[in-house]
């Protein structure tokens, strides 16, 4: 996460009645967030990319998410009736990952707080993600935000680091913040944790039913937006993605 201190508090009424109001079911949520992808990727069409199919440098296991990102996911990968995946994804806890120690509107608050400190760096050489098959992602259309936001305006290089725009990493800080205040009661973690997390049966009920979920083995409790982590020279050109995202929230 970038220590950005300039923050956009303004347009986003409608996110914050959301939450004030009835539970949105999960049913709801899943909608929304298709939404909010769809909208991602009009703006991420403009930007430079060099990414194409079987280019996997940037693909590690440090991808940390949203138990909603990890939901359809999660759903996707049971439907396709391969094991695999879990066994990958077991072998993987047993190694080094990142696992974030804060959820991104934490951070947020935190640094309205003054009291931000600098997270681990996440080490591309602790390997690709585990469920990457030949290069590939195997539910490419159920990837979660940070993979969608990961483009390179250059071919990375081999230690897997992408070149992004910088409004790219504003997008990401954006979207990232609503995902996560919209996944209210839900948890925030590596992709791995997450995935495995919903191997339980009870587990899987639990989110379904909309319970709130105790925070665990690494995964934390989403929270709320304080602010909007917008860089300032690109708070003009938010506004109009800030727009967007309350018309579809207010839909």
């Amino acid at each position: 996460m970038e220590n950005q201190t300039s923050f956009e508090t303004v347009k986003t009424d409608e996110i914050n009645r959301q939450r004030r109001g009835r539970r949105m079911s999960l049913v709801n949520k899943l909608k929304m967030l298709t939404g909010l992808y769809n909208l991602l990727d009009q703006h991420l069409a403009s930007l430079p990319k060099a990414c194409e199919k079987g280019c996997a440098a940037c693909c590690t296991c440090n991808v940390s998410a949203t138990t909603l990102e990890a939901w359809p996911l999660y759903l996707a990968l049971t439907a396709a009736g391969d094991g695999a995946w879990q066994r990958a994804l077991i072998d993987q806890q047993q190694l080094p990952r990142y696992q974030p120690t804060v959820t991104l509107n934490d951070w947020a608050r935190r640094c309205l707080d003054e009291k931000s400190e600098c997270e681990a760096t996440p080490n591309p050489a602790w390997g690709a993600c585990p469920l990457l098959t030949d290069s590939i992602c195997p539910r490419y259309e159920a990837r979660p935000l940070a993979c969608r936001v990961m483009l390179s305006a250059r071919r990375c290089r081999p230690n897997g680091e992408a070149e992004m725009d910088s409004f790219a990493v504003t997008l990401s800080n954006i979207f990232g913040q609503v995902i996560e205040h919209l996944d209210s009661g839900g948890l925030t973690g590596n992709l791995t944790d997450l995935l495995l997390f919903f191997k339980g049966h009870e587990q899987c009920q639990a989110y379904a039913q909309g319970e709130r979920l105790a925070p665990t083995g690494g995964l934390l409790a989403n929270q709320p937006i304080p602010a909007l982590m917008i860089a300032p020279e690109h708070r003009r050109r938010a506004q109009p993605i800030l727009s967007a995202i309350n018309k579809l929230m207010a839909g």
